[in-house]
């Protein structure tokens, strides 16, 4: 159901699961929380740096676990061919999957040094055609913590880049140890999206868009 490799133009997507991702450069690329920038980049976000490589490990089977259960699909973000380091981790993304509702969360995670390129946007996309296209999902979110500036400048773009809208401010809405998060909401329809990139009816899900949205991030 979950396609084993998504291509963008720069980017390829690959399954976080144990027969896909090697521990030990996972571990050092993204997660070991002795990397200078890593507590920047998961301050706001539902990861935590790991100490040991087991927990990087459990991590990757946990995801696998999910996979297999078709409750959400985490992909590991690695450069394309064109760049010297092809084949890098640079980030982590995933869709959570709410069958009854027809809805899918969208979470990104990208290192420091790859910010303000265009990636996350660049497979933003690709996410959003994975839940509107391949899996048929009618919504699909977005939510910021109040104060990540960084994650509510980049939603706010896609979502009006993709014809969505800003739902606004949830209250109460994340624990977070005794803290309790407000969340901005940002929400796309399947036929906003469809219709933003061009796409002409629902047998078109491979056809490339007419439009492609700026790149902000």
């Amino acid at each position: 159901m979950f396609p084993d490799e998504i291509n963008t133009p720069r980017l390829q997507l690959t399954p976080v699961r144990p027969e896909s991702v090697d521990v030990a450069t996972l571990h050092e690329r993204l997660f070991d929380a002795s990397r200078p920038t890593v507590e920047t980049e998961l301050r706001w976000l539902p990861w935590e740096p790991h100490h040991t490589l087991k927990e990087t490990y459990d991590y990757i089977h946990d995801c696998g676990h999910q996979w297999d259960e078709r409750e959400r699909a985490t992909y590991c973000i690695r450069l394309g061919d064109g760049f010297d380091d092809a084949g890098a981790s640079i980030g982590i993304t995933y869709l959570d999957c709410f069958w009854p509702r027809r809805t899918a969360e969208m979470v990104m995670w990208t290192r420091k040094d790859h910010w303000n390129q265009g990636f996350m946007t660049e497979y933003g996309k690709a996410i959003h055609d994975l839940g509107f296209c391949d899996l048929g999902f009618d919504l699909m979110i977005a939510d910021a913590i109040d104060g990540n500036d960084h994650a509510y400048n980049i939603f706010e773009h896609m979502t009006e880049a993709f014809d969505g809208q800003y739902d606004g401010l949830l209250r109460n809405w994340l624990p977070d140890g005794q803290t309790v998060h407000d969340v901005h909401r940002f929400s796309i329809t399947r036929q906003q999206y469809r219709a933003a990139m061009g796409y002409v009816d629902e047998a078109a899900v491979e056809t490339e868009p007419e439009t492609h949205p700026a790149t902000l991030d």
